[in-house]
């Protein structure tokens, strides 16, 4: 029976809120900074993340919780103190984070979600290093006070990015993104990094996770150091993933492990969709199928997600052509503003001191 062209997803795709991001102002007497302000301090998360941060914008709004993109104070202090005495400093844009706050719930009490995934990634995932996982900065989480701290990928996520970036939507381009998901999984399901050697990070002591949550908005565009090169799909969000540890939950394992590549597949669907027309592929139809008919257990997945990946690395390296200028551009600007944003603030907030002091 030959393939169809699209395989029903079996569950709409969740969306969170949109938020038009923070206005912008011009400051005096700061040649080449654009202003944004500093998030107010409004609980005593923000109060206490912001004693050694400066909070740049509003990034994601959601039922759980809020982000926004920051800098710590310390590599402000050494730019800006530069920008003062004339000098031209490196504007060091990998040094932006992301900081992730709780938001309460009707009774009041903070969202269990990020407590959750603060134990998850600093003592389950703590030696977990993957490129295509996120990682943990810096976090904290004692009673009121819970933020955490990540890397910054000035993408943003895969369902805003494709939106904004339609015509990225290519065959070779969703060749890459399901490639890579596919990566991220086995490792966090396996530990496995490498599926010539079939090398495991650590086979006998491994967790057994779970993600529960992948789509669109948690998958996110990190830059490759070449910028015409395709960005790298980042696996984040672990709020409600699980690390399983009772014999009761390890029976029904596999189960939800199996669950989450179903999810993946659904990303590797929505993007052929909102493609419209520009991915057709027939190869890749046909492995959305031989994907979506897996059967639980590692003995069952992994060959099948091999041949993927394998498969994959061919298609898109065959069709891929470098992204289109004006991505590459405003990924770029992205990057850039960010740092702008961060040292502007800071230097708004140095002045508002000062003056208090005197």
């Amino acid at each position: 029976m030959a393939p169809t062209d699209f395989q029903t997803p079996r569950k709409p795709l969740r969306t969170e809120q949109q938020l038009s991001p923070p206005p912008t102002i011009s400051p005096p007497n700061v040649p080449d900074i654009v202003v944004s302000p500093a998030s107010p301090v409004i609980d005593p998360s923000k109060a206490d993340f912001e004693e050694g941060y400066i909070p740049i914008a509003l990034l994601g709004d959601g039922t759980y919780g809020e982000a926004f993109s920051a800098l710590k104070k310390d590599i402000a202090d050494v730019v800006i103190s530069k920008l003062l005495d004339g000098e031209k400093p490196d504007l060091p844009h990998s040094k932006v984070v992301v900081v992730k706050f709780a938001k309460p719930d009707e009774s009041g009490k903070l969202s269990a979600h990020l407590a959750s995934e603060i134990r998850m990634m600093k003592f389950v995932m703590k030696d977990m290093s993957h490129k295509l996982l996120n990682y943990l900065l810096d976090a904290h989480s004692s009673g009121e006070i819970q933020w955490l701290v990540t890397p910054f990928c000035s993408g943003g996520d895969l369902d805003r990015f494709t939106a904004a970036y339609p015509d990225i939507l290519t065959a070779p381009f969703i060749w890459h993104a399901g490639m890579q998901l596919m990566q991220a999984l086995v490792y966090f399901h396996y530990g496995l990094k490498d599926f010539t050697s079939y090398a495991h990070a650590e086979p006998d002591s491994w967790p057994s996770l779970i993600h529960n949550d992948i789509f669109l908005r948690n998958l996110f565009i990190r830059p490759q150091k070449s910028g015409n090169d395709f960005p790298d799909i980042i696996l984040a969000d672990f709020g409600i993933s699980k690390h399983v540890l009772w014999t009761a939950d390890l029976k029904s394992l596999d189960k939800n492990q199996l669950e989450d590549y179903r999810e993946a597949i659904d990303v590797i669907n929505e993007l052929r969709k909102r493609s419209k027309g520009r991915a057709i592929d027939h190869d890749l139809t046909t492995w959305v199928g031989r994907l979506s008919k897996m059967k639980k257990g590692s003995e069952n997945i992994l060959p099948v997600v091999r041949k993927f990946i394998e498969v994959a690395r061919m298609c898109r390296d065959k069709g891929k052509l470098p992204m289109h200028p004006k991505v590459v551009a405003a990924l770029k600007k992205v990057d850039e503003e960010c740092m702008k944003n961060a040292l502007e603030a800071y230097y708004e907030q140095k002045k508002a001191k000062e003056v208090i002091v005197k």
